[in-house]
């Protein structure tokens, strides 16, 4: 594995992540106070924890950092099943990821999904979901979220996207941190469903559940170990699946993809979402955050508009984009002012900007990838420069229904929703949906050779 397959932003020289063939990253060990005299260094296992809690590297040796970030941990997980030291294993699905199969195999998004399904059953994976309902309570935040904040007069940007958080902790924290979005991403949300709401449901504590994710990039593997997302002892999510990893497996085990039996994934039965169909949300390929924030919010500050009014326009390239309303409900009042920014180059110029102070936006939706998640590292990739598997891809995410659920609050289902997973816990909204970062101190020097 290569470190172009994570986001570039987690390649850059100033974040000092190189670390050349002969250098070995080792984790320092502790010495006791009371302990005199010569004692050897010893080598030891370095996780993805240890890595996000310092500015040092972060994607110089992959077959370290994510050891336990890869197919071969599920088919350990499947042996644990087997000699009764894991009771189930679930794998969540994103829409991304289900398209750059559909693509590569050449079928239609919803057979794709079931037959992604009838794979990882036949490997003894015991539910299969996909993200649709995780991503509903993420946008349900999100709008929460920036009402709350823009009526305190503050910016929001999106924190969906890893790549850009690391970035942000680990250069400029105390310049972007105060404007992250504290909402916690669809996987890490349905990391919580199926460690808690799903366990509770089938009488099973949530150590006792191995949960694997399957999503269009690289950087989402250290997503799923910040400490932020650990809750008693053990991770909501356990390992982290790409579609190009999804696709080597399935020709490794010279399965045929066209011939496997469909599937029906399985379902939460958190809302009236018990159908056999994967929907999605309106808006961009990497959710649709600015979007439909901006179309559910308006409200909230006088102004109103049929969403079909809202267009992108370019003002740098095609990945900076602004979203405009042709027509306002309330021409007095000033239009809120969105954004959708995917690439470093993007990302540098947004900096600037706030440095400058001639940042003017009220929401920014930010991912690292040129294109969004539809082109995340982990996607599967065409056979040469001239395939068009992009498009494909993007087409087939396109294709999808919007789900039949309102992100309305005021809404019984959403009330009903909430209802089902808050229960009886303790855990408040903001304890299950939202999280925290912090800036981390840069590093002196990481070139010493332990």
């Amino acid at each position: 594995m290569t470190s172009s397959k994570f986001s570039s932003v987690l390649q850059l020289t100033d974040l000092n992540d190189f670390i050349g063939p002969s250098q070995t990253c080792i984790k320092p060990i502790e010495k006791e106070k009371d302990e005199v005299g010569i004692h050897d260094k010893k080598k030891v296992e370095i996780t993805l924890g240890d890595c996000l809690a310092c500015s040092g590297c972060i994607t110089s040796a992959e077959s370290v950092l994510i050891a336990k970030q890869s197919f071969s941990e599920l088919e350990t997980a499947l042996n644990q099943k087997k000699d009764g030291k894991i009771d189930i294993i679930v794998v969540s699905l994103s829409h991304q990821s289900i398209a750059s199969v559909a693509a590569k195999f050449e079928t239609n998004f919803q057979d794709a999904a079931q037959k992604i399904a009838k794979f990882l059953s036949q490997l003894g994976v015991d539910y299969i979901f996909d993200l649709t309902i995780a991503r509903h309570l993420a946008l349900l935040e999100s709008q929460r979220e920036f009402v709350s904040r823009k009526a305190e007069g503050k910016t929001t940007i999106t924190s969906i996207c890893p790549g850009f958080v690391c970035y942000a902790e680990k250069t400029h924290g105390d310049l972007l941190i105060p404007s992250l979005s504290k909402v916690r991403s669809p996987q890490q949300i349905m990391g919580y469903l199926v460690k808690h709401f799903l366990a509770q449901k089938l009488g099973l504590k949530g150590q006792s559940i191995f949960h694997v994710t399957v999503m269009p990039c690289f950087d989402k593997k250290l997503e799923a170990s910040r400490s932020e997302f650990k809750t008693d002892e053990f991770q909501d999510v356990d390992c982290v699946l790409t579609p190009l990893e999804l696709e080597t497996a399935i020709m490794e085990k010279e399965i045929s993809f066209q011939d496997l039996e469909p599937r029906k994934l399985d379902f939460l039965e958190l809302s009236s979402l018990n159908d056999d169909l994967v929907y999605s949300h309106p808006g961009s390929g990497s959710g649709g955050w600015a979007e439909n924030v901006l179309s559910n919010c308006s409200s909230h500050f006088g102004q109103s508009f049929d969403p079909k009014q809202m267009r992108l326009v370019s003002k740098r390239n095609k990945d900076f984009l602004e979203i405009v309303v042709d027509s306002l409900s309330d021409t007095s009042k000033p239009p809120l002012k969105f954004a959708i920014v995917n690439g470093f180059r993007n990302i540098q110029t947004l900096i600037q900007r706030i440095k400058r102070g001639t940042f003017n936006y009220d929401y920014v939706e930010v991912m690292a990838c040129p294109s969004g998640c539809l082109n995340g590292g982990g996607m599967i990739r065409g056979e040469s420069a001239s395939d068009k598997l992009f498009e494909q891809v993007k087409s087939l995410y396109q294709s999808l229904d919007n789900i039949p659920l309102p992100l309305d609050e005021k809404d019984e289902r959403i009330h009903q929703l909430y209802g089902a997973i808050l229960g009886d816990c303790k855990a408040t909204r903001d304890d299950i949906f939202h999280t925290s970062f912090r800036s981390i101190p840069k590093t002196e020097d990481i070139s010493v050779k332990w």
